[in-house]
């Protein structure tokens, strides 16, 4: 038991959707609080080897399938209004599928990554940092100034565009083609 424990404080992952979690609740997001509360219990689970197995065979996902339930979401997504109970049971009945889809065995050794992709990798990881500090800075500013505007996060400065059909609509292309390249990366050989 005391093994498991130490493996779950050594998860990252953990970490960080506990922290998340955490901060949703100075924020005074209930929805938010639970998906990353529960993030953080289902990675903590995995860190243990409580959840070592697959669930879905990403080879075996066939165009023919995911093809025309992509379009069928994209367009829900695209046409139905943001941040409304349907958008809510839409995300909540694909939850199931697309984590069967995502979660897998470790591999067990990884290839060393080249030159180029260790640079790739060190940029996003900046840019994934950079963001979350200005989040997390702009979430603390506004909280105290009660006010949006002053110190924007991101969402703020681009809520507008996705206030349109066209902008939604191409934010949900590029989200849904971001999770089909992401899939079709990690079946590769």
């Amino acid at each position: 038991m005391r093994s498991a424990g130490a493996k779950v404080l050594r998860s990252p992952w953990v970490w960080f959707f506990g922290i998340t979690a955490g901060f949703q609740i100075f924020r005074g997001s209930f929805g938010d609080t639970l998906i990353f509360g529960l993030g953080a219990l289902v990675v903590a689970l995995a860190a243990t080897g409580s959840i070592d197995r697959d669930f879905l065979n990403r080879e075996q996902v066939r165009h023919t399938a995911s093809v025309p339930v992509a379009i069928g979401l994209a367009l829900a997504l695209s046409l139905l209004p943001r941040h409304s109970p349907i958008h809510a049971a839409i995300f909540i009945g694909i939850l199931p599928v697309v984590l069967a889809l995502v979660w897998h065995r470790d591999s067990g050794e990884k290839v060393k990554p080249n030159l180029r992709e260790k640079r790739a990798r060190s940029l996003w990881a900046a840019l994934t940092v950079g963001i979350c500090v200005w989040e997390l800075a702009a979430n603390i500013v506004g909280q105290l100034n009660h006010t949006l505007t002053k110190f924007p996060t991101i969402s703020v400065l681009i809520d507008p565009s996705l206030d349109t059909v066209w902008g939604q609509s191409l934010f949900v292309l590029l989200w849904l083609a971001a999770g089909w390249g992401f899939l079709r990366l990690g079946i590769r050989k």
